[in-house]
Order: C-alpha cells, then structure tokens, then sequence
C-alpha cells in the first residue's frame, strides 16, 4: 500500500519520520525530504505521488495549518478523492482546523511515540478491510470463471439424483405435533403471574406504610426543630434590584467596528493580535499581510508597516502584538520565531531569538505582553511554554 504524508517541516519532521520508520517495513511510505531526489521537480513530483497514493496521512499541527504548501497538498488529495486521516496534534481546538478536515474520523496524538503507534494500527485496520473486500470479491467472481464442460456436468449428473429428495420432502411433511402441548402448561402460567401479582400488592402496601411512618416522625420530631431555628433567625431577602454575579455588574454595550477582507488601508487579511497605547491608539497584526496597522481609537487609518521575509521589519505570519509604556511596539514574528520591537510609529528598533527549544529561542512565538517594569512575556505554540525577558536598558 502507498501512503503519502503531509507535513509542516517548522514543527512537524520528526513526527513524519517517526511514521516513515515505522510503517515502510510493510508499506511505501512517501515524505517529501527522504522521497524527492535531487534535480527533480518539486511540485510535479509531489503531485504524482499523491495521484498515486492510497492513502493520504496529514499531520495537522500549528506550522501545518498555516503552511501554503500543505494547503496546497490536501486539495489536491481531496480533489482525487484520496482517503484521508488526518492525525490532529494535541492542542489544537476544532474552530482552528481548515479544508473540512474537522469532519473526518482521525487520529489524536501528543507526541511522536504515540502517533507512530496509532498510526500502525489504523493503517493495519485498513489493510485487513481491504483484504475482505478483495476475498469477497474474488469469491463471487468465482462461479462466472466455471467452463462450458463443467456446466454440462453440473447440469447432467442431477438428474436422476434431485428425483430422490423431492419423495422424502412429501414424506416429511407432517408437522402435526406441536398445537397441543403447549396449551397444556398455559394453566400453570396463568396460575404463577396471579400469584406473583398478590404477592406484589401485599409488598407495596408494607412500602407504603414504612414511608408514611418515617414521615410522621420527620413532622413530628425534626421540622419542628427547623422551624424553631428559622424563627430565632432573621431572613435576608435579595431584591432583584441587588446584583448577585460579576457578569450582571459589568455589561458591555457595542460602539463600532472598522476594517474589511483585504490588502488596502484599514482592510485585513486574518487579523490576530491587537494592543492599545496610553493615547488610545490601536495596534493590529495583520497576519495574511505581513504587516502592522495602526488606527486611532475610533478606527481612522494612521499608518501601516512590513511586508512579507525575514529581514529587520519583515513579517512572517505575525500573531501577538503588545506596547509598553513608552510607546514602543513588540511583535511575535511566528514563522520567523522572533520577537521585533518598534517605535509607536513603526521604526525598526532590535529583534531577538531564533529557531529552537533553548533559552531565548523559539517554536512558533504566538502571544507577546509587557509589563510595567518593561519585561517581556513571550508564549510558544508549538512547545508549550512561557519565557520571560528583561530589558537591558
């Protein structure tokens, strides 16, 4: 069987090798990095192997769900109608999965251990269903395959045998014993369920009158201690004018709104993070424009910056964004796994952290918030994790 994997190389490789190692004694496993030789063409190549593949694995992680090119290969899977199990990484909620994966019978996992194995099993589920169907299959098709000389033997020899059970059937015909036996244990029947019924009647009466003499003694002996105390107490009514929750202190009316599907001034394309300043000014990370776009606090265009890279004011895939009390803008870089700083009015001021799971690096940066001491806290998709950072200033 052809088993074709879909992956995110940002947070994704050692899941879709740990798949690889585990499955290619018995199958064809195809992972672009191990399976695409040098000089081939990427795109052509990738397109081939899913068109021919019978089963199309998608390791859905973080990185995976914002990757252009596994976006690319699941339509393509789908478009070819391929059977598809998505293998869902631990953490990510249903509202976040895209390309109608959200509706296919999957696999969840936590770690590479875990997905290997309950991969295996379900790739082994699906080779024993095929094998049935192809048993069957070949199983009907059998008597099609009979030649015409078997035919005639098969026709010819019955005969004279298919003459004797027809004499034995008209002899055997006589069933004429079951109507009366069963007539007679009816009485006994009858006689049990009258029995059974008068013993129920006495048993619920002795219920009956067990409960009524525990209620009497709760009236006579218990509630009137309760009253007693209830009347040494004085009631404490809650009017309606009182409120009982925090949710019915604090109520939220609507003001406005701003922005549209877009690349323009004041358009978005999947806006993620947004802070405010102590002037009142907002800040939004517009992720599907690799850029910043700054507004007063009643939604009026100021300024935009980024674009699409890696470089001293680039975006890849922006998330969270937070402003300190000086005015000055973090953002979480998530592809680029760093965090940049700017002024209020999008000067690239210094940037730190690179890809990795050590002290100052990162693993997919999402959220980013500042304190009023200038540090800097920083959370991590991919890794789980909170780092926080102190200013050297």
């Amino acid at each position: 069987m052809k088993i074709f994997v879909s992956y995110s190389r940002r947070d994704a490789s050692d899941f879709a090798e740990k798949i690889s190692e585990t499955l290619e004694d018995e199958h064809s496993v195809f992972t672009d990095v191990s399976n695409i030789q040098v000089g081939e063409d990427w795109s052509n190549t990738i397109e081939d192997n899913i068109a021919s593949c019978d089963i199309f694995i998608l390791i859905v992680t973080f990185a995976a769900l914002k990757s252009k090119e596994v976006e690319k290969e699941i339509l393509q899977a789908q478009n070819k109608n391929k059977k598809i199990i998505p293998c869902f990484y631990s953490g990510i909620k249903g509202n976040e999965l895209k390309w109608g994966i959200g509706k296919l019978q999957g696999i969840e996992f936590a770690n590479e251990n875990q997905l290997a194995r309950n991969i295996y099993g379900k790739i082994k589920h699906l080779v024993q269903l095929q094998s049935k169907l192809d048993t069957t299959i070949q199983g009907t098709a059998e008597p099609v395959k009979e030649s015409k000389q078997d035919r005639i033997k098969n026709t010819e020899v019955p005969t004279e045998e298919e003459i004797k059970p027809e004499v034995p059937k008209a002899e055997v015909q006589p069933k004429i014993e079951s109507p009366v036996v069963p007539h007679a244990k009816s009485p006994r029947v009858e006689q049990k369920y009258r029995l059974s019924s008068k013993r129920t009647v006495v048993l619920v009466v002795a219920i009956g009158a067990i409960i009524a003499a525990i209620f009497s003694v709760y009236v006579s002996v218990y509630l009137p201690q309760q009253v007693k105390v209830n009347v040494t107490t004085t009631p404490q009514l809650i009017t309606p004018s009182q409120p009982t929750t925090i949710a019915e202190q604090q109520q939220y009316s609507f003001l406005r709104a701003w922005g549209s599907s877009g690349s323009g001034d004041g358009q978005f394309s999947n806006p993620q993070g947004v802070a405010v300043d102590s002037s009142g000014d907002v800040y939004v990370t517009d992720e599907g424009n690799d850029r910043i776009q700054k507004f007063t606090s009643d939604g009026k265009f100021i300024t935009t910056w980024g674009s699409s890279g890696s470089g001293d004011g680039q975006f890849s895939a922006p998330q969270g964004v937070a402003v300190d009390s000086s005015g000055n803008v973090y953002v979480a870089d998530y592809n680029n796994d760093r965090i940049q700083k700017f002024t209020s009015d999008g000067k690239f001021i210094t940037t730190w952290g690179s890809s990795g799971s050590g002290e100052g690096q990162f693993s997919g940066p999402g959220g980013v918030a500042v304190d009023s001491s200038g540090n800097v806290y920083v959370s991590e998709f991919i890794i789980d994790r909170i780092q926080m950072f102190k200013s050297s200033e």
